[in-house]
């Protein structure tokens, strides 16, 4: 089977350069740094237009929620973790824990840390937005990027917050997180498969 065409861009952004995947059927992977794409990606900036610019205005403080597509590759759990994270407010935290009780899952807060760090969507699928128990900023989906995870968070709280070339520690003391609140997750249905929810939802 001949594999699906994948377009890739490189966006500038607060955080460093994006890669940014898109297929024809929406959003497929953002990487922390500038990447090759998987054997017989193109170069189009016009196909990932929509995707960059809504992470401009996300960084810019101009859009909650993203409204876009999603092509997501995963197993049928870490996909219903992601659409889970899809759930927890721009602002709002939640921990491992809550996302697991809104799987059905309670006791499978490991595997939910897990399928966190293999999302191939950071920032449109917030998994910054999971902190652990007590409320310490945990794994991310990537290397090294815990520094990252407390910029998202900080960005969203509108605290001060300036990039690793400039500092060597998290803006948040003792590696925790401040919280905007704590997200309600109540078990039950999870929005569509691979769509964000709109900024009117």
């Amino acid at each position: 089977m001949q594999p699906d065409p994948l377009y890739r861009s490189v966006l500038d952004s607060p955080f460093g350069p994006l890669t940014l995947l898109v297929s024809e059927r929406g959003a497929r992977a953002i990487h922390f740094g500038a990447l090759a794409g998987p054997p017989g990606t193109s170069d189009s900036e016009r196909h990932t237009a929509a995707l960059a610019r809504q992470l401009r205005e996300y960084f810019r403080g101009k859009r909650r929620e993203f409204d876009l597509p999603l092509d997501w590759q995963g197993t049928t759990f870490q996909q219903k973790v992601w659409r889970a994270l899809l759930r927890i407010p721009y602002g709002q935290t939640a921990s491992y824990g809550d996302v697991a009780r809104a799987i059905r899952h309670p006791r499978a807060f490991r595997a939910v840390g897990g399928a966190n760090r293999r999302n191939p969507l950071p920032i449109l699928v917030p998994c910054h937005r999971v902190l652990g128990s007590d409320g310490s900023l945990t794994g991310y989906s990537g290397p090294t990027r815990l520094d990252i995870k407390a910029g998202l968070l900080a960005l969203e709280q509108k605290q001060p917050w300036c990039s690793p070339s400039h500092r060597s520690h998290a803006a948040f003391p003792s590696g925790k997180a401040a919280r905007g609140g704590r997200a309600a997750l109540p078990a039950g249905k999870i929005g569509a498969k691979g769509c964000a929810p709109s900024p009117q939802n």
